[in-house]
């Protein structure tokens, strides 16, 4: 495993064991895989912005401005992802994993996780629901003959 990244530093951080970073180590890794490439600024403004809301905190050593997290990650985590599921996916969380999943291949240690995290969140059996009949196949309640609701 590769050596955690500048910005990886300031978001696993918590407020304990806080990482000092500076804007230049964020914007030099943001920009490691990005085309065009953000400018000084722009990384600058999104901290000066995230500190008004609490999230970093900065010391200003003269010109230089120093970053650290000051939310633990966790929390920033959850609190984005339950953004995430509100705007993007309507309060649906079986189409945002449905999504997670299916954006990326997944590990079998991963596949162990989650299916450990579903039994521990299953504490009651589920009710079974019957599913609806496929269009053009045979449904015991309709008429012989018939071959689904007709358009």
């Amino acid at each position: 495993m590769r050596a955690p990244q500048p910005a990886q530093r300031l978001n696993h951080s918590t407020p304990r064991q806080s990482t000092n970073i500076l804007v230049r180590e964020i914007l030099d890794t943001i920009n490691e895989d990005r085309v065009p490439p953000l400018v000084y600024t722009t990384v600058l403004t999104f901290l000066q912005i995230m500190t008004d809301k609490g999230l970093v905190l900065r010391d200003t050593q003269g010109k230089t401005h120093v970053y650290r997290a000051a939310v633990a990650a966790e929390k920033t985590q959850r609190h984005l992802v339950k953004d995430v599921l509100e705007r993007v996916f309507s309060g649906s969380v079986n189409q945002l994993v449905m999504h997670a999943l299916g954006s990326r291949k997944i590990s079998a240690d991963e596949v162990r996780e989650i299916k450990a995290m579903l039994n521990e969140s299953d504490h009651t059996p589920p009710i079974a629901k019957p599913l609806p009949p496929a269009q053009g196949h045979f449904n015991p309640v309709e008429p012989a003959g018939s071959t689904g609701p007709q358009d």
